[in-house]
């Protein structure tokens, strides 16, 4: 972790409305004044601005904060979600979640794709909740929760985000471990319960109107306990196996006159606390009125949603205190109480290649590691030639750096052609 005295900011703030405002970190010295006129100190007259457009001061403290969270976590582009996943799954341990019909790809040596390995799971889980209940993967509800659904502003017409989906948006969005993620309308509650597998948070939340897709998100939910659970049992039995083949191989090493020494403990697995990193709630609520609690992180898959029902839900999410982020298939109507942070791909069950986006408040109020991972990029490599060999090696030394923007912030005037001069 680098100490946050070693980041300079190189802060360049036009006095017109520029493109874009940046600010250039390293793991050089900071500089002790920012370029153009204002405070010496880049953190100095720090306030929070009321109003569209951002403050100098502004600018300078949301850029700090990324440069302070790019110090302190780094980029997560380069590395996955900053949530880290504490349980690893062996191969033992996946071999013992009750199906001896897994490919072979979902059997890890040293569990270093527990998220792979849990979305293969699920790909399991969901075939055989397919042959239990016949809804085409939650495509199939009975006639009055469709028309209940369509009534909302929403759609009965069913798409959710796929394993891979899911795993691209732990890559791309930095939860933190305090966030409760809230799916808006979680279906069969794929998105809930893989982030429960796979990061931990503080608590994952489905929210979802159709009754019968959600009996179906609580079936897989149990499968999935009753799979932690057989292979907590397995790996139970074989640590008690083990632990006796030690301790007959202790005793025989006290006949001879050897010591014996027991080994650090492993990596902790599915006997420590199951499949679940992160509690589960799976509600049968509408979102437009359901109890929001302390959620913080939103995703709402909103392809097929009304305009009207996307923009209620989007200032029900602006109004509401514990909001960090919201990350949407679709991009919100304009105008939007929203601001659009970034975007990223995505795969979604009615195509692979689909897009996310993600939204915040406002930019003084969004996390500083999400901005880092939308508004930041990693230092360029230098092109060094003859004689630069030392100057590689003290680069080398220094911890990375990249360069930080912040978009401009703009207003359009639209004049009615009868009163244009």
């Amino acid at each position: 972790m680098q100490s946050l005295k070693g980041v300079r900011a190189d802060v360049r703030v036009s006095r017109l409305d520029a493109p874009r405002r940046s600010v250039t970190f390293s793991g050089s010295r900071r500089q002790g004044r920012a370029a153009g006129p204002g405070p010496g100190s880049l953190r100095d007259g720090a306030r929070v601005s009321r109003g569209p457009f951002l403050s100098r001061a502004d600018c300078l403290s949301i850029l700090n904060g990324i440069a302070d969270s790019y110090a302190t976590h780094g980029r997560p582009l380069q590395g996955g979600p900053l949530t880290t996943p504490g349980a690893s799954l062996t191969a033992d341990g996946a071999s013992g979640i009750g199906y001896d019909d897994l490919p072979e790809d979902m059997m890890s040596d040293d569990g270093s794709d527990d998220g792979a390995l849990m979305s293969q799971v699920l790909d399991t889980i969901y075939d055989e909740l397919e042959e239990v209940f016949l809804s085409k993967r939650g495509f199939i509800i009975p006639r009055k929760e469709a028309a209940m659904v369509d009534a909302t502003g929403g759609s009965a017409t069913y798409g959710e985000i796929t394993g891979d989906g899911v795993r691209q948006f732990l890559a791309r969005v930095p939860l933190q471990p305090d966030d409760v993620l809230v799916d808006l309308g979680s279906g069969l509650g794929r998105l809930v319960l893989q982030v429960a597998t796979s990061a931990r948070l503080r608590r994952c939340v489905g929210l979802e109107l159709s009754a019968c897709r959600h009996e179906q998100a609580g079936w897989a939910a149990a499968r999935l306990a009753e799979l932690g659970e057989q292979a907590a049992a397995e790996e139970a039995a074989d640590a008690a196996a083990s632990a006796s083949a030690f301790s007959s191989s202790f005793s025989s090493g006290d006949d001879a006159g050897g010591g014996g020494g027991a080994g650090g403990p492993g990596p902790r697995s599915a006997a420590a606390g199951g499949l679940l990193l992160s509690p589960v709630e799976l509600r049968c609520e509408d979102i437009l009125t359901a109890e929001l609690g302390d959620g913080s992180a939103f995703f709402l898959c909103s392809t097929a949603f009304s305009a009207a029902a996307s923009r209620a839900i989007a200032e029900r999410l602006a109004a509401h205190p514990r909001f960090r982020l919201l990350v949407t298939s679709r991009a919100l109507p304009f105008p939007s109480p929203l601001v659009q942070l970034g975007q990223f791909s995505c795969s979604f069950t009615w195509t692979a290649a689909g897009t996310a986006y993600v939204y915040v408040r406002s930019l003084a109020d969004a996390p500083p590691p999400l901005l880092a991972a939308f508004l930041s990029t990693p230092e360029a490599p230098a092109q060094l030639g003859d004689g630069e060999e030392q100057e590689q090696e003290e680069d080398a030394e220094r911890a990375p750096g990249g360069v930080a923007w912040l978009p401009s912030t703009c207003t359009v005037a639209v004049v009615p052609g009868d009163l244009m001069v």
